[in-house]
């Protein structure tokens, strides 16, 4: 009989990470953060270094069956989103579907975790294994609002509704690039979900060091450089097409299957994205003497994103 989390390290099941949270000033190794009275849809925000990070808490479980019952009384399954903010989310700016994806620390993983305890319902993590990242304030939980999830498909990556501790192998979604890990991580405390997004972030900003971006800067801020410049670029192309009128609206409709195909390998177009690039197309349209209604329609007809 399996009775301790060791034992699932020896089989393979799961990988071990004692890490956790903070609630004093100071950030020391024996402080806690816990979040308490956690519903099923409820939505966090939580800033690392003047970012603001949102998760949201996707299912509930507990009265598990033997042999996790011993060690393990709660879990809580969330999922950390890919759209970050320089100020305070707002709950009409919130994109709950792209979920982040770490291309570094555990190379093509969702942000897809189980966060387990024993004791009482909450959700806790110990600031200890944080330290070496100097962080410029000490990591808290807010909660914003709830909002039900009714649908793990609607995810993108879609998630895997496997609520036990058991399990094998990660799984991985094969229409995604190199396959895309959509299996719960299991952890004990949250700290591993702030070194991933961490170290993600660490190796992103040092490739986006050298672009210089045109048409979104802000966008820097939390774009994969490459998804970036591929943006910029097919949009570049249309800009600088010159011809007659039916030449300018077929390089518009050619940039707008460009984007799709951009963003079908790298999903990073959500709301805020494709308002973004939607203002810019008209912009250059109306420059171009694109009527606003043809550009509306090419665009609307054409996009998928």
């Amino acid at each position: 009989m399996i009775t301790s989390l060791s034992q699932y390290n020896k089989l393979g099941f799961v990988r071990r990470l004692s890490l956790c949270f903070i609630k004093k000033k100071k950030m020391n190794s024996d402080s806690f953060i816990t979040i308490e009275k956690i519903n099923e849809g409820d939505i966090y925000y939580f800033n690392l270094n003047k970012r603001y990070f949102v998760f949201q808490v996707l299912k509930i479980v507990t009265d598990l069956p033997a042999p996790y019952d011993i060690n393990y009384k709660y879990g809580y399954y969330i999922a950390v989103f890919k759209k970050t903010f320089k100020d305070i989310p707002k709950s009409k700016n919130l994109d709950l579907k792209r979920v982040f994806v770490d291309k570094y620390y555990r190379k093509n993983t969702a942000g897809y975790f189980s966060i387990w305890n024993n004791k009482e319902p909450s959700i806790k993590c110990k600031n200890s294994n944080l330290k070496k990242y100097k962080l410029k304030a000490k990591p808290e939980f807010t909660y914003l609002e709830n909002r039900p999830v009714d649908d793990f498909k609607k995810f993108n990556p879609p998630l895997l509704p496997l609520f036990s501790m058991g399990g094998g192998e990660p799984i991985y979604v094969e229409d995604y690039p190199n396959g895309i890990s959509n299996y719960p991580e299991v952890i004990i405390s949250i700290d591993q979900v702030l070194i991933q997004i961490l170290e993600e972030e660490k190796s992103r900003n040092k490739k986006n060091e050298k672009i210089n971006p045109i048409f979104f800067p802000d966008w820097l801020d939390y774009i994969d450089g490459t998804a970036l410049l591929k943006t910029e670029k097919a949009i570049s192309i249309f800009e600088l097409k010159e011809g007659s009128k039916r030449v300018k609206e077929n390089a518009l409709k050619k940039c707008i299957e460009k984007l799709n195909m951009i963003d079908e390998k790298l999903s990073h177009i959500g709301t805020i994205e494709r308002e973004d690039i939607i203002e810019k197309l008209m912009e250059i349209a109306t420059l171009k003497e694109i009527t606003e209604d043809v550009a509306d329609n090419i665009i609307e007809e054409n996009r998928d994103w």
